[in-house]
């Protein structure tokens, strides 16, 4: 039944890809990376749970009574969530939201580039070293790189800074479409591959992901637009995947150590590991979660949303803040508990299972949050997409895109998350690029 069921969604994510590409749609538009993002992250999980539930984990389990039908459930939700988000992406009154927000007009010279590629790389590179140190130092997060995010927790803004680096190399690739050099490419592939083993170090590998994705976008939009998907790009996303896997068994309990001594065992546990690798990409077992816990009778209401009132607050000043990342929430329902916004952090368990705008609209406002926000969603992608071509694919408004669409989403976290890269990228464009508003004739 399970495969029926992912055949079924494979297809709806599938068609509007088609339709966009025999239309002569571009590959990095919105409707292609939604739906490309959809399917790596929910068809395969969906067709392993076919063959071993023990996937969804013990908790997950002990909560839901049916898994075929719950299954069934959320597939039916998530077939309308991703028809109402294409639905936002072909809105036309997102064409018009695009053209009146604010541009920003910038003449950058090659010594402005080295500038800003060199002072923001090593802004960031003292970034990651300072967060580091204050965390108790490398050699004990390397110890204890299993309990990574416990002991980096508190270091979120001086994390931000760290996002520098990750600015820098994409910086680097952009600047081919201004000008290029001989050793370009070279530069760029080192550049990438310093920044991934530096961002590793922490057992991160989301961050590094998303460089590899920000070069292409920047390359595609500001260099040279990819007709079709490049043969060599086929080599990287092996690796990406084979990168992601391997992650969380070196940040594992022991990991570091196990592996040093005996490399080879790597890879037979990467291919064994390889499904449970899957829960920390895709959010299904949340979602469906979410939809045996939640109904017409307990939402929320809108009340996770307060927590944003709080926040700017620092934890060590108001100790009864609740939890910047809502997906606390989730992971404390998950173990047993009754809890409903707002909840101090203290209070629930320390950790998280993100619950992105699928989650998020249906803990606070069932059926019908799905489908408004879904539409939201996809009509904010449209106006980012638009903005970017509006902009003349400015390195602010690609990033801007970028992010957007990859990593934006109506949870709180990734709100805040979002603020925070506007933010940064909008200062480091101010600092280094000297940006400046554009007077926007109206006809």
């Amino acid at each position: 039944m399970i495969i029926l069921l992912s055949i079924i969604l494979f297809i709806v994510f599938s068609l509007p890809m088609l339709y966009w590409r025999i239309n002569g749609g571009e590959l990095f538009s919105p409707i292609m990376i939604t739906g490309f993002l959809h399917i790596i992250t929910i068809i395969p999980y969906l067709i392993l749970l076919n063959f071993d539930n023990s996937i969804l984990g013990e908790l997950v389990l002990n909560k839901i009574n049916n898994v075929d039908i719950t299954v069934a459930k959320y597939v039916a939700l998530q077939s309308i969530a991703y028809i109402f988000t294409i639905m936002g992406i072909y809105s036309k009154f997102a064409n018009t939201i695009s053209v009146k927000l604010p541009r920003f007009k910038v003449k950058i010279t090659k010594k402005m580039y080295r500038t800003a590629f060199i002072v923001s790389f090593c802004i960031g590179f003292f970034g990651f070293v300072y967060m580091i140190q204050t965390s108790g130092g490398f050699n004990y997060l390397l110890s204890n790189i299993e309990r990574r995010s416990s002991i980096l927790s508190g270091n979120g803004y001086i994390g931000s800074i760290t996002q520098l680096m990750t600015f820098s190399v994409i910086l680097l690739a952009y600047s081919k479409g201004i000008f290029n050099t001989r050793f370009k490419n070279f530069f760029i592939l080192l550049s990438i591959l310093i920044v991934v083993i530096i961002e590793s170090m922490t057992g991160a590998r989301k961050d590094s992901v998303y460089l590899i994705f920000f070069v292409f976008l920047v390359l595609h939009y500001g260099y040279k637009e990819f007709k079709k998907i490049p043969k060599k790009s086929i080599i990287v996303v092996v690796l990406v995947v084979f990168y992601a896997i391997i992650m969380p068994l070196i940040r594992s309990e022991g990991g570091i150590e196990k592996y040093n001594n005996h490399p080879s065992l790597l890879i037979e546990d990467s291919i064994e590991s390889a499904s449970n690798s899957l829960n920390g990409i895709s959010y299904v077992r949340h979602y469906m979660l979410i939809i045996n816990e939640f109904n017409i009778s307990n939402i929320w209401l809108g009340k996770s949303y307060l927590d944003l009132l709080y926040a700017p607050l620092p934890s060590s000043i108001y100790e009864h803040k609740p939890p910047i990342d809502d997906g606390v929430y989730l992971r404390t329902i998950a173990g047993g508990s009754t809890v409903i916004p707002p909840t101090p952090f203290k209070e629930m368990f320390p950790s998280s299972w993100p619950i992105e705008s699928f989650g998020a609209m249906y803990m606070n406002f069932w059926f019908i949050g799905i489908t408004l926000g879904m539409y939201l969603l996809g009509f904010i992608y449209k106006v980012a997409y638009n903005y970017m071509k509006v902009s003349g694919y400015s390195y602010f408004s690609i990033l801007l895109y970028g992010h957007i669409l990859l990593n934006f989403q109506l949870s709180n976290l990734r709100i805040v998350q979002a603020l925070t890269f506007v933010f940064i990228l909008f200062t480091f464009s101010l600092i280094f690029f000297g940006m400046k508003k554009e007077e926007i004739r109206q006809p």
